[in-house]
């Protein structure tokens, strides 16, 4: 058994990202393959009951029997860990913690089945990594399988992001429940919203360091994305950052990893026509960076009704409320900063503009405690008073790149040997 006990990590997320491939991709190129058990717990939920696929599952019409069926199908899990646990370190626990058919969905009693392996495998702790993905990239592979093999898998832009909304909350709920839980240590569960456009490393270091890290980057991005030498300039930092966070094994939140803003470009340039058509230069460039995932088939066509259905903005008697896409993309990037120990915010008055996300992810990371670093070029600084800066004291500030990634490394490896 390894001196710490077994470390699992469960890999959620909705359907339509091939997460048994991903899972073996992050498994292969950690150079731990012998040290980890690789269950697949909707395939032990098959085999007890006997059937082929998770369709017939869900086709069951009564819930409780469907609880039932996987209450019998968790209560093998600890078992298997057990019968490895002298030659393991890490158990990988792949599953959906909802399900989504036919506009029902399906949420089990996961908090306390998830919590019940904690408390039955002694000296175990949990991660809970919800594999998230463009949203319009998963719309693309549901409509490609939803045929006679999957019926009624198929689901609009729109439940596209509903599903993958309650999967992020409900890994919340699990690791709430897990924090009351009185036999259990504060804090034996953590829950991060990761995007496989990040790269291996990005998992690696919330995986398998016994103390896990992470940085969140806070740039231009609805201002720059439309300028090629600013988009350069960025991606050169992005670059920089992951050279760092795997220098110093930290864990490195990117959110372009996520671009669902490709989504208005798309439909800015689709005309009158019914469809719009994303290719991939509407999507931010990733660059140099390779990510966990391959690149979706482009070009990726969607109905014009659902895409403006996402990007427009409701209003609230005489207020205007944030559209589905935009609301998502605050709320998923505010809760990385909060998971996050850093905020390393580059320009953020690039060309003399404050970007409203950026300014938010800022109070948002000091309003929480987190550790704000910032590189305020000169040429950004027109009106600032030579004795303050617009940020508050609680941002360190560099006037010069190279001052600001020298600290940023001097930070994030603080404490690692």
């Amino acid at each position: 058994m390894a001196e710490n006990g077994v470390a699992i990590t469960v890999f959620a997320g909705i359907s339509g990202m091939d997460k048994a491939s991903l899972v073996d991709k992050i498994i292969k190129k950690s150079g731990q393959e012998d040290k980890i058990l690789n269950i697949d717990v909707e395939s032990v939920l098959m085999r007890a009951l006997n059937c082929e696929g998770i369709s017939t599952f869900l086709d069951k019409p009564s819930i409780k029997s469907k609880f039932d069926d996987i209450e019998r199908a968790f209560s093998r899990i600890p078992a298997m860990i057990e019968d490895e646990r002298r030659s393991i370190e890490h158990a990988f626990l792949q599953i959906h913690l909802s399900y989504f058919k036919n506009s029902e969905i399906l949420l089990p009693p996961l908090p306390q089945l998830l919590s019940s392996i904690l408390a039955r495998v002694p000296d175990s702790r949990m991660r809970i990594i919800v594999l998230i993905d463009d949203v319009f990239s998963v719309w693309q592979k549901l409509k490609n399988r939803a045929g006679d093999m999957h019926p009624g898998t198929g689901l609009k832009l729109r439940e596209v992001m509903i599903w993958r909304s309650v999967e992020l909350s409900y890994a919340e709920v699990v690791k709430r429940y897990g924090d009351t839980m009185p036999n259990l240590p504060e804090e034996q569960i953590h829950s991060y919203p990761v995007s496989i456009r990040h790269p291996v490393s990005t998992f690696n270091n919330l995986i398998f360091e016994k103390d896990p890290r992470a940085v969140y980057l806070s740039y231009h991005i609805t201002s720059a994305r439309h300028d090629p030498r600013k988009v350069r300039e960025i991606n050169n930092f992005r670059r920089r950052a992951y050279t760092l966070g795997e220098k110093t094994r930290t864990a490195v939140f990117d959110p372009v990893a996520i671009d669902e803003l490709a989504l208005a470009s798309a439909l800015n340039s689709t005309g009158r026509s019914g469809t719009v058509r994303i290719t991939q230069e509407h999507r931010w460039p990733l660059g140099t960076i390779a990510p966990l995932a391959g690149h979706p088939s482009w070009p990726i066509d969607i109905p014009k009704h659902e895409v403006k259905e996402v990007l427009a903005a409701s209003r609230n008697g005489k207020k205007a409320v944030q559209a589905d896409v935009g609301n998502q993309i605050t709320s998923r990037d505010l809760q990385l900063v909060e998971l996050a120990r850093h905020l390393a915010v580059y320009r953020p008055r690039m060309g003399g503009h404050m970007s409203l996300g950026v300014d938010a992810e800022i109070k948002h990371a000091i309003e929480h405690g987190r550790k704000v670093v910032a590189c305020h070029l000169r040429s950004d600084q027109a009106g600032d008073s030579p004795s303050t800066h617009p940020f508050g004291n609680k941002i360190t500030v560099f006037p010069t790149s190279k001052k600001f990634m020298a600290h940023l490394e001097k930070t994030l490896a603080r404490g690692r040997v």
